[in-house]
């Protein structure tokens, strides 16, 4: 619902460079969607919306701006953790959207108004990135916004994860099973 640049100052971006080791080096360890402070330029879009609603449809005002402007007044994002395998440095990565589209970058809101869900993962950087590429860009105060966008890129990136997860047990088991080091616990 809100520019991620705009809910920077109530939300207190905190740029983190990556380690540099390089992306080839990077999983994702651990997700968490977030609800955070809306920043002035922000409250001050959502203000002007109120106004264009009432203006535009006349004195009827109350009823259509509280249902074409959301209720939620929060800045919604997923913030992704990567361990390098060659340092060992946690990497965080912020994936964002608002009017102006989507983006992702390396750092993170240090408030947190409400955590709305978290799931631990071990999945490549690369096919995050990939979530991140194949997400909607279209935005929309009423039904797609950074709460609605927040909510199907975080499950997108835990279906994959899983999907990743039973193939890998899969394969797993089927080779042991062919190999002959499958062993019954006794």
């Amino acid at each position: 619902m809100s520019s991620s640049s705009s809910s920077g100052g109530d939300a207190d971006w905190k740029p983190v460079p990556p380690c540099g080791c390089g992306w080839q080096h990077y999983r994702a360890i651990k997700m968490e969607w977030h609800a955070h402070p809306l920043g002035i330029g922000t409250k001050l879009q959502i203000l002007n919306a109120h106004i264009l609603a009432t203006t535009m449809f006349g004195p009827a005002g109350l009823v259509t701006v509280s249902t074409l402007v959301p209720g939620d007044k929060r800045h919604h994002a997923v913030l992704v953790y990567f361990i390098c395998g060659a340092c060992s440095k946690v990497n965080r990565c912020t994936y964002d959207f608002s009017n102006h589209g989507k983006e992702n970058r390396w750092g993170y809101y240090g408030r947190s108004l409400q955590l709305m869900a978290v799931t631990n993962l071990y999945f490549s950087y690369e096919k995050v990135e990939d979530v991140f590429r194949g997400m909607w860009t279209k935005y929309s105060l009423h039904g797609g916004n950074c709460k609605d966008w927040a909510c199907d890129f975080y499950n997108r990136v835990n279906e994959k994860c899983e999907e990743e997860r039973l193939w890998n047990n899969f394969w797993r088991v089927a080779h042991t099973v062919l190999f002959g080091e499958w062993r019954t616990q006794s």
